[in-house]
């Protein structure tokens, strides 16, 4: 307002402000009518950028940011600069804002090198202009110039990283650009230590990136000048970002930036003479081997193998192709006599991710139990070695984890028959489930055992909590999952879910335990007893006793319709099972 150039126009677009902003800005309309207010529901800084840019009517446009501060004569010594050189825009040095109160000081910072300042430059015709700073606020642009190369922000949620895009399109279409060796524009900086840990902004950068790219991909005679510095901004840009985001998303980011950054090494856009020495190594460690830089394993992926050699092969396709790279995959192979084995080793030695640990066999449930022993990763998928699981599960399951500091994250599954080749749906893999994000037992006391079925590869575990809660697999022939899952769902404080189905379960397969559950009819009442022998010491038995009994009468209904040896289930249901589980005890409450 008490700028000397004084015939200026002052948009103030409130971005869906929750505290008094607008009451800030109407008080201050009322004592300067070249205050325009627009507001409306909260939507971005490039939204809100765009709407300014849009009803702004001036000859130049300047931004300033509402925790920043200008030097009064700023905007008539920028306008008198341009006008005179009639630029496309003009940008001069600014103050960095560094500390809070007494402590606070100003840091005077340069924004081009000294050969640039205080002349007309085309700045694609010397792409070192691309590194100098972005500082979009510390000029003012022709709004001419910005209407007619159509130059706007990402459209993106937050305030993350939009100047980006603004400040490229603003150097790749200016033909007289003029930088100012004056400092004006006080910048209040951010903690530069703080890290990011919020999911929607550690990836604002990659959103950015893929808006410029296309950009010059719209603008071909564009892209042909500055692919290469593009991609050498986008690095150093990657780099900032790495550095700040919160170690829980570093190893998922990587994957990200190694993914990007192989498409532009395929495509020819990268160029060693632009990079540091030390850079340029660090950019081929990206491409050729990120995982030397992960934090730890994100997933231990673990696999029980036994004589599995007809539908290995696409289980650890569809395991090592996930997008979500940081994984180790630990293979168990449980005494196998066929071909399992060497087809394992056959793709440990092209990824080296897979480790194989070997055993005589002993079962699913020890075999597991030794993929825990030597898991690193974060979180724990335990899967079996004749399913299937969609390209996306994991990345889907960690971000929903990550999101919501869950214990268990769970998502549907579907049933592949392996006789008639079919897809059907699978009923009970997630239901009756409470409408809120994270829950617990206490939240589905009547469904806890139903709500999700007793199975452990279409859910992950965070590995504290299933190392401080010391769970492990029973050693049965079946139904060694069992008490695993159902304790770990009395145990979990934080639950959540992923209603989309991600994995599918092969069924009909000859070999598999679930198929040769006559070897011992019993497995899953030894199960069923040691899951409420666990219940009533953790004192909850009482608590989910509707849900236990319901459950476990059904299992057992299961096990006699669908077992060879139906009518010696049926005679230990009657004569121990129903008595020594005490079903009856309270039978008013069952079904």
């Amino acid at each position: 307002m008490n700028q000397t150039l004084q015939e200026i126009e002052i948009i103030c677009v409130n971005d869906g402000s929750t505290d008094n902003s607008l009451a800030i800005l109407k008080k201050y309309a009322k004592k300067d009518k070249r205050i325009k207010i627009i507001s409306k529901s909260n939507s971005g800084y490039g939204h809100t950028m765009n709407l300014g840019l849009y009803y702004a009517t001036g000859d130049y446009i300047g931004i300033v940011e509402p925790d920043d501060y200008i030097d009064l004569n700023m905007y008539k010594i920028l306008l008198n600069k341009a006008v005179k050189n009639n630029v496309d825009f003009i940008k001069a040095d600014f103050q960095m804002l560094v500390g809070e109160g007494k402590a606070s000081k100003l840091d005077y910072h340069k924004i081009a090198n000294v050969e640039f300042y205080n002349k007309i430059i085309e700045p694609k015709k010397d792409t070192r202009i691309f590194n100098f700073a972005q500082s979009i606020w510390s000029g003012i642009y022709k709004r001419t110039f910005i209407k007619k190369h159509s130059i706007y922000f990402n459209e993106t949620p937050g305030a993350s990283f939009q100047d980006v895009g603004f400040c490229f399109q603003t150097l790749a279409f200016a033909k007289r650009a003029y930088f100012l060796n004056q400092g004006f524009y006080k910048y209040r900086i951010d903690n530069p230590n703080s890290s990011v840990h919020d999911k929607g902004k550690v990836f604002a950068i990659n959103r950015e990136h893929s808006f410029l790219l296309d950009f010059l991909n719209k603008n071909t005679d564009l892209k042909e000048k500055l692919i290469y510095v593009f991609q050498f901004r986008k690095f150093h840009h990657y780099i900032f970002a790495l550095d700040r985001i919160g170690e829980e998303f570093k190893n998922i980011f990587i994957d990200k930036f190694h993914d990007e950054f192989v498409v532009a090494a395929n495509n020819n856009q990268l160029k060693e003479h632009l990079f540091s020495k030390n850079d340029w190594i660090f950019l081929q460690t990206i491409i050729n081997n990120p995982s030397k830089l992960y934090v730890m394993p994100t997933v231990s992926v673990i696999i029980p193998i036994y004589n599995s050699e007809q539908y290995l092969e696409e289980c650890l396709n569809s395991i090592v192709n996930q997008t979500l790279k940081n994984i180790e995959i630990i293979c168990v192979n449980d005494g196998s006599t066929d071909n399992s084995l060497e087809i394992l080793e056959d793709y440990s030695k092209k990824d080296k991710r897979i480790k194989i640990l070997n055993q005589e066999n002993h079962g699913a449930g020890v075999a597991r139990n030794k993929g825990l022993k030597i898991a690193r990763g974060k979180y724990l998928s335990i899967l079996d070695a004749d399913d299937f699981f969609k390209p996306d599960m994991l990345e889907k399951m960690y971000c929903k984890s990550e999101e919501f500091n869950a214990d268990i994250a769970i998502c549907k599954s579907n049933a592949y028959n392996n006789e008639s080749k079919e897809f059907f749906d699978t009923p009970g893999t997630l239901k009756n489930i409470p409408k809120k994000e994270v829950f617990d037992y206490k939240d589905i006391k009547k469904d806890v055992f139903t709500f999700s079925l007793g199975w452990s590869w279409d859910k992950l575990y965070k590995s504290s909590f299933v190392k401080n809660n010391n769970l492990n697999f029973q050693d049965l022939r079946s139904s060694n999952d069992l008490f695993f899952v159902f304790t770990s769902f009395v145990k979990a404080k934080r639950i959540t879910t992923v209603p989309e189905v991600l994995a599918t379960h092969r069924q009909n397969v000859n070999n598999s335990l679930s198929n040769t559950r006559e070897k011992d009819p019993l497995s899953f009442y030894y199960a069923i007893k040691a899951l409420k022998a666990e219940l009533i010491e953790l004192n909850l038995f009482e608590e989910v006793e509707e849900s236990f009994i319901n459950w476990s009468i059904s299992f057992c209904f299961w096990h006699m319709d669908t077992n060879e040896k139906s009518d010696f289930i049926y005679s230990q249901f009657k004569n121990k099972i129903s008595k020594e589980l005490e079903f009856y005890r309270r039978s008013s409450i069952i079904y």
